[in-house]
C-alpha cells in the first residue's frame, strides 16, 4: 500500500502541475473499500479531509474472493452497507464512482442455458433483486454525498468478447 500511495502522490502532482484548468485525479481504492481512503490526500500527510480535486473509483463484485461464496442475504447486506458509505455526508471520503459492478455472484458465470434464455424463474428473480439493490445503492440521491454514480459491467459484452477470442 505504501508503494501505491507513493505512486498516487507522484501521479497526482504530475497531473495537477500539467493541468491547464481544473481537473480531477481519479484513483482506484485498490479493493480496500472507500472507508480506507477517508481523509486521504495524496499530496499531504496531515489532511483530515479529501481534496476537492480527488475522486475515488471502487469496483463492487460478488463473484470474486473473498465474496464469491456469500449467501444472497449477506450480499444484499453488503450492498446496503456500501450504500451507507456512498451516501454519508460526514465520511470525509473523496467523491466516489462505482466504476464497475455486475450481476455475477458465486463462481462466474452464474447464468445457465443459452444466450436466448434458459434461466430459471428463481435466477431471474435473484438477478432483478441484485440489480435493483445495487442500482439504488450506487446512485446518488442527495447533496454532499460521496457518490457520483456508477458504470455497469455487462456480462454480455464479456461473454461476446470471450466467444470471439476463442474463435480466433
Amino acid at each position: 500500500m505504501a508503494r501505491l500511495k507513493q505512486f498516487y502522490t507522484e501521479a497526482s502532482q504530475i497531473i495537477l502541475d500539467a493541468a491547464v484548468s481544473d481537473v480531477e485525479v481519479v484513483i482506484h481504492d485498490a479493493f480496500w473499500g472507500p472507508n480506507y481512503w477517508s481523509g486521504y490526500d495524496p499530496l499531504s500527510d496531515t489532511s483530515s479531509s479529501s481534496p476537492d480535486w480527488l475522486q475515488l473509483d471502487t469496483h463492487q463484485y460478488y463473484a470474486f474472493a473473498p465474496y464469491q461464496n456469500l449467501p444472497r442475504q449477506e450480499i444484499l447486506q453488503n450492498i446496503c452497507n456500501m450504500s451507507r458509505i456512498l451516501k454519508s455526508t460526514t465520511s470525509r471520503i473523496a467523491p466516489i464512482v462505482v466504476g464497475e459492478w455486475s450481476l455475477e455472484s458465486g463462481s462466474p458465470p452464474n447464468w445457465t442455458g443459452t444466450s436466448s434464455g434458459g434461466l430459471t424463474r428463481e435466477k431471474r428473480t435473484w438477478f432483478r433483486t441484485l440489480f435493483e439493490a445495487q442500482l439504488a445503492a450506487y446512485s446518488p440521491n442527495g447533496l454532499n454525498q460521496p457518490s457520483r454514480g456508477w458504470y455497469y459491467w455487462t456480462w454480455k459484452t464479456q461473454c461476446e468478447f470471450e466467444k470471439r477470442w476463442k474463435e480466433k
